[in-house]
C-alpha cells in the first residue's frame, strides 16, 4: 500500500532543503547526495532517502576543508618545547660518566626547579630518538617528540637513559648519547609504538653491529617527577644507623656463642635514602 505525501508536507521539505543549501559553506568540490526529485516522493522508501539526504546536508559542514583544527598548545608547555635537532654542541657543556655515557646540556633547569628524582620516582619525559651508525654518518632520526612515563631505577628502560635522566631536574633539556652496551642490546624501553619507527630502530641497531660503532642519541626534556604512592620501598635503599651498625657487628662476632673471625665490612651512615650515584662524572668540554 502506497502512501502519498501531502502537498503541504512536500512544500515544507522543499523549504527546509532550500534553507540548508543557502546556509552551507562553499564547497571546493560538487556536492553529490542521493536525493531524488521532489516529484518522485510517493512512498516510504523515497521519503527515507530524502531524510537521509537532509541529515547528510546538515552535517556536511563538519567535514568542510575550510575548518581548521584548534591551535596547538603554547610552546611554554614543557613536553612540547622544541629541542634543537643539531645544536652547536662544541659550545655547550658536555659530560662523560664512567660508564661511557655522554650528555650535553641544552638548557639548564630554572633556579626554582625541584632537585633530581630519587630512585623509585615516577618521571615524565619528552624525548626524541636518533641514531648514529658510524663516526661519519649524520644523525638518523627514529621517532618524533614523544611523552614517556617511567619508574626510575626499575630496569624497564635501557640503562643509558635511566642513568642519563637520573641527574636531571624538571624543565632541564639535554642530549644523552648512549653507547650500544647501555642501549637496546641490554634490553628495555622506550620502544617506538609506530611500526615504521620500530623498523628503523632495528635497522640502525643492525648497522651498528656491522660497523662496530654506534650511538643512541636521546634529546630529552624532563617534564616532572613525583613519588610513587604505591611504591613498596624496593628502590629506597638506606644506609645503616650507627647503633644498628654496631649491633650488627656484635651479632656477627658472636654466632651460637662462638666468635666469628671473618672480616665484616660495612658502611656507617645517617639513615638517609640513597640518591642516584652522580659522582665520577668528568667534563669533556
Amino acid at each position: 500500500m502506497s502512501c502519498v505525501v501531502p502537498y503541504s508536507a512536500s512544500t515544507l521539505i522543499f523549504t527546509l532543503l532550500f534553507i540548508l543549501l543557502i546556509t552551507l559553506p562553499p564547497l571546493t568540490t560538487p556536492l553529490r547526495l542521493p536525493i531524488p526529485p521532489l516529484t518522485t516522493i510517493n512512498n516510504d522508501s523515497t521519503r527515507r532517502t530524502l531524510l537521509n539526504g537532509l541529515t547528510q546536508l546538515s552535517t556536511i559542514s563538519l567535514f568542510d576543508d575550510n575548518i581548521q583544527p584548534d591551535a596547538p598548545a603554547s610552546s611554554s608547555t614543557p613536553y612540547i618545547s622544541p629541542i634543537p635537532s643539531s645544536p652547536s654542541l662544541p659550545s655547550l657543556p658536555t659530560f662523560r660518566t664512567r660508564s661511557g655515557l655522554e650528555y650535553t646540556i641544552f638548557s639548564p633547569p630554572p633556579s626554582t626547579s625541584p632537585p633530581p628524582p630519587p630512585y623509585g620516582s615516577l618521571v615524565t619525559i619528552s624525548y626524541t630518538l636518533s641514531c648514529l651508525t658510524s663516526s661519519t654518518s649524520p644523525l638518523q632520526k627514529v621517532s618524533p617528540p614523544t611523552l614517556y612515563l617511567l619508574k626510575l631505577g626499575s630496569g624497564r628502560v635501557i640503562p643509558g637513559l635511566d642513568e642519563g635522566i637520573s641527574s636531571m631536574r624538571p624543565r632541564e633539556r639535554r642530549r644523552i648519547t648512549i653507547p650500544p652496551k647501555l642501549g637496546y642490546a641490554a634490553g628495555g624501553g622506550p620502544i617506538p609504538e609506530n611500526f615504521w619507527e620500530r623498523n628503523r630502530l632495528n635497522k640502525y641497531t643492525e648497522e651498528m653491529g656491522v660497523t662496530r660503532y654506534g650511538r643512541y642519541v636521546f634529546d630529552v626534556e624532563m617534564v616532572s617527577w613525583r613519588e610513587d604512592e604505591g611504591d613498596l620501598g624496593y628502590y629506597g635503599d638506606r644506609t645503616v644507623e650507627v647503633e644498628e651498625f654496631e649491633r650488627l657487628k656484635e651479632n656477627m662476632r658472636m654466632q651460637g656463642g662462638k666468635e666469628v673471625t671473618e672480616k665484616f665490612e660495612g658502611v656507617q651512615g645517617e639513615g638517609t635514602v640513597l640518591q642516584p650515584d652522580r659522582r665520577n662524572v668528568e667534563k669533556v668540554r
